[in-house]
């Protein structure tokens, strides 16, 4: 493998062999558009156009992902119980993202996201602390980032390349909900919270493409799907009543 230096803070570090570059853009110690230098050829080129770093760097993990006191809170937390062995995302059937999406008012979306976010940082932070999981999620945007993740994650890849961009789906969805919340803002104001909720609801528009993607994996991979504890439906229930209770609640007010 080729000999690489870096530069950082003004000085030259290396040279380095491509496994420790690569380990460094695991930690978060370089970016994959910073630049590194061959000493073979001189010349700069990104890490990410750098075939046997890039390859290095996508390589499978061995092992456990996290150690089992962390997926065994995970699991509790969330309500479900998983297959401690390389798979990519949650299975959730069509039919129960539409049945969760609705009994919650939309916010079923939300935890979603957030169990689909594990499982997009398994490999690259696999010893990242949840809170640090959980700032990444929320920095940004986070809907575009899970979805954009997912779209092109390397192991569903290897599977199927998604015929149609999941984040495109998105950018739509986001600009005809804003047109339609900003069209109720200025007609009849009184009906935006319900708008909003409805707006919650439509976000099946963009999950179910996505997660019949993610079950066509899956399914190829021959990957166990997930089990629903009583944790889970525990979560469903007081989401369904954080939902319901605060609508009724605005409806009073109004």
């Amino acid at each position: 493998m080729s000999p690489w230096i870096y530069s950082k803070d003004g000085r030259n570090i290396g040279p380095l062999n491509s496994k420790k570059i690569a380990n460094k853009v695991l930690n978060h110690e370089l970016e994959l558009d910073d630049y590194v230098l061959c000493t073979k050829t001189q010349l700069w080129k990104r890490i990410r156009e750098i075939k046997e770093i890039m390859d290095l760097v996508h390589k499978p993990v061995q092992g456990h992902y996290f150690q089992d006191i962390d997926i065994q809170q995970f699991e509790e937390e969330l309500g479900m119980q998983m297959k401690h062995e390389q798979q990519p995302f949650v299975y959730f059937s069509i039919a129960e993202l539409i049945f969760w999406q609705l009994i919650t008012l939309g916010l079923f979306g939300s935890y979603w996201l957030v169990v689909q976010n594990r499982y997009l940082y398994q490999v690259v932070d696999a010893d990242s602390s949840k809170s640090s999981l959980f700032k990444r999620f929320a920095m940004g945007n986070p809907f575009l980032n899970v979805i954009k993740g997912i779209e092109n994650h390397k192991t569903l890849n290897e599977v199927l390349v998604p015929s149609n961009s999941f984040v495109g789906i998105f950018i739509l969805w986001t600009i005809l909900i804003l047109t339609a919340l900003l069209m109720v803002w200025l007609t009849i104001s009184a009906f935006i919270v319900p708008t909003l909720f409805v707006s919650a609801i439509s976000f099946l528009v963009v999950m179910i493409p996505v997660q019949k993607y993610i079950n066509h994996c899956h399914d190829k991979l021959n990957i166990p799907r997930t089990k629903r504890t009583v944790g889970f439906y525990l979560w469903m229930i007081f989401l369904g009543l954080c939902g319901w209770g605060f609508l009724i609640l605005v409806m009073r007010i109004l």
